[in-house]
């Protein structure tokens, strides 16, 4: 049955409850089963040191108050029997967990074990500084010992109409005058305070050549406090083995550096800027052993200037190719690319050519079919050169020279007599044979896909386009943004060379042409992602629906490809998915 209770017992309650653990609400009050049990959610206590957590039970009459107090990790935290919480491990949390005897009701507190405070023993600031009227200054307060806590601070003037400062102890000098700026420690009590001057004075700007010769500027003006003033040309002075690098308000450089015409603000003293000067260093360059004429560079180049390497095209070596700049005869220093930038160290530099013997490499031709006839010799090419393929010597009765693979069952690679870039190993091109057959327009292809396009002729190892007869069982992207891949024919005829410069820029990439080249429906391996021209003409065979957006392999710019959908061509993100529908030549 419900009691009521005076305005007075209310009070009280109200004043435990807050006691700590923050305010709870008050629930109506009768006697009865207990129905919950609240406490603060978090705490925290010193290590080594004890926190008492209160429990309230409601409703506040129950005859049953009684509680069970136990930790989640006692070595973190321990709590006895009345809720009072020990700090055992610092740094680290654990649950305090209360249960009624009642009901078995339950609530949590994440307790976290704190270090014991470390109380700041000096307090100082800087005892007196100067100000322009205008201008700013940083205060910093130091203190001892340097891992003290609790070092919170606050910060204020005895006369913000002539310096005033902010919380962090940044100084604006309001008007001319003096004032007392004083940093408080917010815990421990301490106090120091620093005497400002707010000035408003005439300054001037001197140059000083520093050990160096030539004629050193001259600054006639007087500026104010917090002026702005454009630092005098130091091109007119030089020291031996050394140029001119900027100016700095200390000779030994260990000041504030101004360059030459930059502008700075000037402070509330006169200034003297000394000439700073940076040692230069000279690139040569070496044939090594070459002919030709060698590369001169004539520029002086201070540490850490960036260097372009030369040119070494007009060095050669009987028997031999260039390969690289290296900064010792032996190849055994650092190794410069011709054309690239490197750094400019601390001393000079002489570059060395680098020459690579000439290797010839191997073509071996392969029929790729015991019916085929004739014989062909191996044909030498120097490794890294290019060189035209020699004329195809096979034949196949009634069938048709398609090009040379690199692989018995790839696609044409390389037409007869094109050019071939040899690498440094040997190679076998394999003969591809097309078919005399003759399809139509909608006849199923050697693949089983939908014969879709006849250019009337075999050339360049294709005369016909197949469509597979299915999308690929999920949308994918055309590649990530950012980068053009050079995919950017439209023709048809234009897919594969499209899908090769996605497939080479993206090898590992999850791609629409990624899934092309790697679908093998008809047991062929030669797939590949349609152009925009190619996509068109399915379309208009009926090969694809209207009502879906295929990609095409043809790229509009860094973020934007072109797809197909309704019998149109758009473009969009790179990144979004849309249908596959693979295609081949055969």
């Amino acid at each position: 049955m419900k009691k009521n209770i005076s305005l007075l017992l209310i009070a009280a309650s109200l004043l435990f409850s807050g006691c700590e653990d923050g305010f709870y609400d008050v629930y109506n009050d009768f006697t009865g089963p207990v129905q919950s049990v609240e406490m603060r959610s978090s705490a925290s206590v010193v290590v080594g040191s004890t926190e008492r957590l209160t429990a309230v039970v409601y409703p506040s009459m129950t005859p049953n108050k009684n509680v069970s107090w136990m930790s989640d990790n006692p070595a973190v935290a321990s709590v006895d029997s009345t809720g009072l919480v020990t700090g055992n491990t610092v740094d680290q949390s654990t649950i305090i967990r209360v249960t009624t005897e009642d009901g078995g009701f339950t609530a949590e507190c994440l307790v976290t074990v704190v270090p014991v405070p470390i109380p700041v023993e000096t307090w100082t600031v800087d005892n007196s500084i100067s100000v322009g009227r205008g201008l700013q200054v940083q205060l910093t307060r130091d203190f001892t010992p340097a891992n003290a806590t609790n070092t919170e601070m606050s910060w204020r003037s005895s006369n913000s109409a002539v310096a005033a400062v902010d919380s962090s102890g940044l100084v604006i000098g309001v008007a001319t005058g003096t004032a007392v700026i004083t940093v408080t420690s917010v815990h421990w009590g301490l106090s120091a305070s620093c005497d400002v001057t707010v000035v408003d004075q005439a300054l001037t700007v001197t140059y000083n050549a520093n050990g160096g010769s030539g004629t050193v500027p001259v600054d006639s003006n007087t500026y104010t406090a917090g002026a702005t003033v454009t630092a005098g040309g130091g091109g007119s002075l030089s020291m031996a083995g050394h140029t001119f690098s900027h100016w700095n308000t200390k000779s030994d450089g260990t000041g504030s550096s101004v360059n030459q015409n930059d502008t700075f603000t000037i402070g509330v003293q006169n200034v003297t800027l000394y000439a700073i000067y940076s040692s230069t260093y000279t690139v040569t360059y070496s044939a090594n052993g070459g002919s030709g004429t060698v590369p001169v560079d004539s520029n002086n180049y201070t540490a850490g200037a960036p260097v372009t390497s030369k040119s070494a095209s007009s060095l050669s070596m009987a028997g031999h190719t260039f390969s690289h700049w290296n900064t010792m005869s032996n190849g055994s220093g650092n190794s410069i690319a011709q054309n690239a930038i490197f750094v400019m160290g601390t001393q000079n530099v002489t570059l060395y050519a680098q020459w690579n013997p000439v290797t010839i490499y191997y073509i071996t031709f392969d029929k790729n079919d015991n019916a085929a006839t004739g014989t062909m010799p191996e044909q030498g090419i120097p490794g890294g050169t290019t060189a035209n393929l020699t004329s195809v010597q096979f034949a196949k009765t009634g069938w048709i020279f398609a090009g040379w693979a690199t692989s018995p069952t790839g696609p044409a690679a390389y037409a007869d007599g094109a050019n071939y870039p040899m690498g440094t190993s040997n190679v076998t091109l394999f003969a591809k044979w097309n078919p005399p057959v003759v399809y139509a327009i909608g006849d199923r292809g050697p693949a089983g896909g939908w014969v879709f396009y006849d250019k009337g002729v075999y050339s360049d190892g294709w005369r016909y386009l197949e469509a597979a007869v299915d999308d690929s069982p999920m949308a994918y992207a055309y590649s990530p943004q950012g980068q053009t891949v050079g995919a950017s024919s439209t023709a048809v005829g234009g897919g594969y060379s499209n899908t090769l410069a996605i497939i080479n820029t993206y090898p590992s990439i999850v791609s629409a042409a990624k899934y092309c080249v790697t679908y093998n429906g008809g047991g062929m391996t030669d797939w590949f992602l349609p152009s925009t021209g190619e996509l068109g003409l399915m379309f208009n065979r009926g090969i694809i629906p209207p009502e879906k957006f295929y990609w095409s392999s043809s790229e509009y710019d860094l973020s934007n490809s072109y797809y197909f959908d309704s019998g149109g061509i758009n473009y969009f993100l790179k990144t979004n998915t849309c249908d596959v529908r693979p295609i081949r030549a055969f």
